[in-house]
């Protein structure tokens, strides 16, 4: 009689392959799409990708009219530019032009000196041979000590001019280069908005629009599915539900895989469905199911969003 049962076991697990092991639960495949749009507001002038287009990560998906944020980057610059002349200006002190100026000054003060010099020296003499009188000396003593302190002023304005600026003088013009290349920087990252790169590796799912239409931060231009953001979404009855623990490993089929693809557990629902949206299934189950998640755990190009599958605990 043993005989005879073991020979139906062997038949039935000929038969039903799911009989000898787990049974599988079913469920569908999802992706977690990336969806890309621009902070610059304008029209699309270049679409780099179609549908379906496998790309790189860093590959230019579009662009979006940079003219504005283009001459705001020139103008920065000009500002810049500036700024960093002011300050050489201020750390030099006077310009050579300028200083010639008063150098020519100083020397006209001095030889206006000199000049009332000699003629104070000859009142002088005069004066004492009463040949010249005390208003005529007093007249000369005066105008030598006008040029004497003409060449003084002159003199201390051409050590001033000499001298760079005061320090806070340069400590403002360097802040106002900081300033200048700060803005710098800011609009150059505002006319790289423009440009949009893709963030990762994977496949376009969908453009949303053509070139000429208006773009904006708040409109996707496309769709992006990474390969790593590809998930299995299946539902688990109550009492297998320590079956598929957090972490674990299971084994996902699908038609035309080739062969079961290794997925790991990464979230389970704490909350009971009684009627899942979309549930794919071949035998009555239960009404009480839970929804779980699993990636897989490599890229298989057989799994697509949307695709029916099949799960079961990994042995």
């Amino acid at each position: 009689m043993s005989g005879v049962i073991a020979w139906l076991g062997g038949l039935l697990a000929a038969v039903l392959p799911g009989v000898s092991g787990p049974q599988p639960v079913l469920g569908y495949v999802e992706g977690d799409y990336l969806y890309l749009a621009s902070s610059c507001s304008g029209q699309l002038t270049a679409l780099s990708v179609a549908d379906g287009d496998e790309v790189a990560a860093g590959a230019p998906l579009f662009r979006v009219e940079d003219d504005q944020r283009a001459a705001e980057l020139a103008s920065a610059r000009a500002q810049l530019a500036n700024a960093e002349a002011t300050l050489r200006d201020r750390e030099a002190g006077e310009r050579p032009e300028e200083l010639q100026v008063i150098e020519q000054q100083l020397a006209g003060a001095r030889a206006d000196r000199k000049l009332a010099e000699l003629s104070y020296e000859r009142s002088k003499r005069l004066s004492a041979r009463d040949v010249a009188s005390q208003a005529k000396l007093d007249e000369d003593r005066a105008q030598l000590g006008s040029t004497g302190a003409r060449v003084r002023e002159l003199e201390a304005q051409l050590a001033v001019a000499r001298l760079p600026a005061r320090s806070q003088q340069i400590a403002a013009a360097e802040a106002e280069v900081e300033a200048s290349r700060a803005a710098v920087a800011r609009a150059r990252a505002d006319l790289e908005d423009c440009k949009v790169a893709a963030p990762a590796a994977g496949r376009i799912e969908r453009t949303f629009l053509d070139p000429g239409e208006q773009a904006g931060p708040s409109t996707p231009v496309v769709s992006l599915l990474p390969p790593d953001k590809l998930k299995v979404r299946f539902y688990v009855p109550e009492a297998r539900r320590s079956e598929f623990p957090l972490g674990s490993a299971v084994l996902v089929g699908c038609d035309g895989c080739g062969g079961p693809i290794r997925a790991s557990v990464t979230w389970q629902s704490s909350q009971a469905e009684y009627t899942p949206p979309v549930i794919y299934s071949l035998d009555e189950r239960g009404r009480l199911v839970f929804l779980v998640e699993a990636r897989p755990e490599n890229r298989s190009p057989a799994l697509l969003p949307g695709q029916p599958v099949d799960v079961r605990p990994a042995r």
